[in-house]
C-alpha cells in the first residue's frame, strides 16, 4: 500500500499520468521484443516473457547512455523529425513565445506543461513534437525542447553558409555554427549512417571498435553542449 501511495504521490508531484506511464511501459516492452526479434538486441536466455527487467538492465550496451538526457532528447529529435518548431523573435521575453514549424505559426497545446512558459524560460529556441492539431489555432502536442547539436546531427540535409556562420537545415531552419564545426558534423553524420546501415543489414554481426568510437563521439558532442548550457545558466 505504501508503494502505491508513493507512486501516486510521485506522479502528482511531477504532473504525470499513471495511465500514460503504464501505456509507455507496455510500448517499451513491445518495442524491446521487436528489436530482439530482429536481433538488434540480444534475446535473453530466459525471462523473455516480461521484457522490462532485461530492457532496464543498466549493464547492457543499449543502456549505456540511457541516463544522458542530451542523448535521449537527440533520439527523440531523430525519431520525430521533421516535426520541429522554432521560436519566433518577440518584443517581450516575459510573454509566451510564438513558434513556427517552417510552414506557419504554431502554438504549444494547453495540455502541455510547456504551455505556460515565457520565452525567457526556454533554454533552447527549438522544440520537437509528436503531432499537430487544429482548433482555434494550430497546436503542437507532446512537445519537448531539443538542442541545436541534435538537429545538426539528426535533422535533414545540411547547407553550410560559410560567410554568415550558419548551417541551414532543409532549406529553412538556421543554426549558428562555425564552418569547421559544420564540416565535422557532416562527416560524423555520414559515419553514423554507415554504422546504422551495417547494423540493420547484418544485425547479428558484432559491433566493430570503430562503431563504438563513432557513437562515443556523438554522445560527447551532445553531452558537452548540454554541460556548456548548464555552465551558462
Amino acid at each position: 500500500m505504501q508503494g502505491r501511495n508513493a507512486q501516486r504521490s510521485f506522479v502528482q508531484r511531477h504532473f504525470l499520468s499513471e495511465q500514460t506511464l503504464e501505456m509507455i511501459s507496455d510500448m517499451r516492452n513491445q518495442f524491446g521484443s521487436m528489436l530482439a526479434d530482429t536481433r538488434l538486441l540480444a534475446r535473453p536466455a530466459k525471462g523473455f516473457e516480461q521484457a522490462s527487467p532485461w530492457i532496464d538492465d543498466q549493464s547492457k550496451p543499449w543502456n549505456t547512455y540511457a541516463k544522458h538526457v542530451a542523448v535521449v532528447k537527440a533520439a527523440l529529435c531523430s525519431a520525430l523529425y521533421p516535426n520541429i518548431a522554432v521560436m519566433e523573435d518577440g518584443p517581450d521575453g516575459n510573454r509566451r513565445p510564438a513558434w513556427n514549424d517552417g510552414h506557419s505559426e504554431v502554438a504549444v497545446h494547453p495540455s502541455s506543461i510547456n504551455h505556460m512558459l515565457a520565452a525567457n524560460q526556454y533554454q533552447r529556441p527549438y522544440q520537437t513534437y509528436l503531432e499537430k492539431v487544429k482548433t482555434s489555432k494550430v497546436f503542437m502536442r507532446d512537445c519537448t525542447v531539443v538542442a541545436p547539436m541534435a538537429l545538426l546531427l539528426f535533422g535533414g540535409s545540411l547547407d553550410i553558409l560559410h560567410q554568415s556562420g550558419y548551417v541551414q537545415i532543409d532549406g529553412w531552419l538556421r543554426i549558428k555554427a562555425a564552418a569547421p564545426v559544420a564540416v565535422l558534423v557532416k562527416q560524423l553524420r555520414q559515419a553514423l549512417k554507415s554504422v546504422l546501415e551495417r547494423r540493420i543489414s547484418s544485425p547479428a554481426e558484432a559491433s566493430q571498435a570503430m562503431d563504438l568510437i563513432i557513437l562515443q563521439q556523438v554522445a560527447t558532442l551532445l553531452n558537452d553542449e548540454e554541460r556548456q548550457l548548464g555552465a551558462q545558466a
